[in-house]
């Protein structure tokens, strides 16, 4: 806490103060006098602090020289004058408690000595030392911590319990058991504590009669008036014996009320929670349905941005469309044409499509076109099961967006499994030491490939009605889905077959030759394999590893298949 004093010094001097030590500004002696370098007058320490701190207030930028408050000079600088200040503490002052009788003076120097010392000045005023906030002149603060002071420790005149003074004979003697009174009725002499149970036996208190005749009297004449009113008492109770039995009756009318009340309430309350229960049951219900529908939107949502996610990675994954473009071209050359690569699923099997616009043309002379699904090597066949589990199917799409029935109007589903009775190679893991394997601009894939000589008629491709076009501008579109197991195969296919009647081609049954091999069966050499109207699937051998462009020429060996 800051307890310096502002200004020069206002006590009472004995003789004429000269001018060089009054401060310039408060116009006192001097307290720690600072000389100008100027003009030689003297300031008080504080008072040029608090002169320089009110310029520097006032300016908007911060000052670093002020002007002198005596001659206004800007070259002003002041230092501690320690001459004036030795001058000053010499000179003769009086009391500050003159006025009130103190006869002493001194020089400057002494006079906080003669205010603050025990046996100076008798008139200053200080405080009680036990704390209790009071002051006093020093001659007579002996007498108040001896005597007066609330402060002070003292024991109960009656009770002897000890405590300060202000508790003593304040709070303490309105609650002291034994502090002396006097009855208010009788006079008698009791103490504090036996007062109350005077008050219950004191023959003169005033009472109310206890039959409830609302008379008043004293204590000493009840058994008198109990006596001579024994008729007025015995009607008073009638009466309230009357007032009672009303009063039950109106007691169980009202209980037959509240009875009647709380069945009621008990029957709402039981309606109530029924129709709560159903309610929180039907909206537990509506909540699981929308989770349900939350769960599964975000679900597909996941899937559409990781699919999205691939596609910028230049990946793609099952289901995919696929164009053929400039399709005349490819039947007329009578080439082959590839898809670009696409996997089966997320970090699954690598797979393209392969068509021949043209078909077999050895068995079926140009009236069909040939689909088949070829198997490349892939960045995670490591990691995949071999060989090659699953399912493809391959849809021809409906051009003119009609219904879903008329875009499915013509597919072909091949199963590609490990049968024990016929293991299908191209089914099989492609590698570079693979003798049954090509190089292609695609990558490397099987030369053995699995499909259809007639997936669709020439005639019923180029056919267009008002629902149905599957050849437009020169193009098709493929779609090609995988399944990882049978039964997703089944139930798909089956329920496009009954709809739309569509082709349905299962690879387990065995590979077909235009000339079987020996090691198949007999009873699959029974088919009519020469016929047009054949629907089953072979794979297509390509004995040219080298064909590595999508326009390649099919061999004559591989239409003689």
């Amino acid at each position: 806490m800051n307890t310096e004093v502002s200004g020069g010094h206002r006590c009472t001097f004995v003789d004429e103060i000269p001018e060089h030590l009054l401060c310039v500004l408060c116009n006192f002696p001097s307290r720690d006098p600072q000389l100008s370098t100027c003009c030689g007058y003297n300031t008080c320490q504080n008072c040029l602090r608090d002169y320089k701190h009110s310029v520097q207030t006032k300016s908007a930028t911060p000052i670093t020289w002020f002007a002198c408050p005596k001659c206004c000079r800007y070259d002003f600088n002041a230092y501690p004058n320690k001459m004036s200040n030795r001058e000053i503490h010499n000179l003769l002052v009086l009391c500050t408690n003159t006025k009130v009788g103190c006869k002493w003076r001194g020089k400057l120097n002494q006079l906080k000595g003669h205010l603050e010392s025990s046996n100076g000045c008798q008139f200053e005023m200080v405080e009680c030392p036990r704390g209790c906030k009071v002051s006093a002149s020093r001659s007579l603060i002996g007498y108040h911590v001896k005597s007066v002071c609330g402060k002070l420790v003292i024991n109960c005149p009656h009770c002897l319990v000890r405590g300060e003074k202000h508790f003593i004979e304040g709070k303490h003697l309105e609650e002291c058991s034994k502090l002396p009174v006097t009855c208010p009725n009788c006079d008698a002499n009791i103490s504090n504590k036996n007062l109350t149970e005077h008050k219950g036996v004191c023959p003169l208190e005033i009472i109310t009669c206890n039959y409830g005749c609302n008379i008043c009297m004293t204590r000493k004449d009840a058994e008198v008036h109990d006596r001579e009113n024994v008729v007025l008492h015995l009607s008073v109770a009638k009466q309230k014996l009357c007032n009672s039995t009303k009063e039950l009756e109106l007691s169980k009318e009202v209980l037959a009320k509240v009875e009647g009340t709380l069945d009621t309430l008990k029957s709402n309350f039981a309606r109530d929670i029924t129709e709560v229960l159903s309610m929180i049951r039907l909206l537990a219900e509506q909540q699981r349905e929308e989770h349900q529908k939350n769960k599964h939107n975000l679900q597909r949502q996941i899937g559409l941005y990781y699919q999205s996610l691939l596609l910028l990675q230049g990946i793609q994954v099952a289901p995919v469309i696929l164009k053929l473009n400039q399709f005349s071209k490819y039947r007329r050359n009578n080439t082959r044409w590839y898809s670009t690569s696409f996997y089966t699923h997320c970090e699954g099997y690598k797979l393209c499509v392969c068509v021949m616009p043209r078909g077999n043309i050895a068995t079926d002379e140009g009236r069909f076109v040939s689909v088949f699904i070829a198997v490349m090597q892939g960045p995670h066949d490591d990691k995949l099961a071999w060989p090659m589990q699953g399912a493809v199917r391959v849809i021809l799409l409906n051009q003119l967006h009609s219904t879903d029935a008329e875009e499915l109007r013509q597919s072909i589903t091949l199963v590609l499994a490990d049968t024990p009775l016929f293991p299908f190679t191209s089914t099989m893991r492609v590698t570079g030491n693979n003798k049954a394997s090509m190089k292609t601009p695609l990558g490397l894939m099987s030369s053995t490939v699995i499909g259809t000589n007639m997936f669709i008629a020439m005639e019923e491709l180029k056919r267009v009605t008002s629902t149905c076009q599957f050849l437009k501008n020169d193009c098709i579109f493929l779609k090609a889905e995988y399944f990882s197991s049978i039964n997703e195969v089944g139930s798909a296919v089956l329920s496009a077959s009954a709809r739309l009647n569509t082709e349905t081609i299962n690879l387990d049954s065995p590979r077909f030759y235009r000339t079987p091999p020996q090691d198949v069966p007999s009873i699959w050499r029974k088919h009519d394999l020469d016929s047009p109207h054949s629907t089953r699937a072979w794979p297509v051998h390509h004995n040219s590893p080298g064909d590595d462009g999508k326009d390649a020429k099919i061999p004559e060996t591989d239409t003689k298949l």
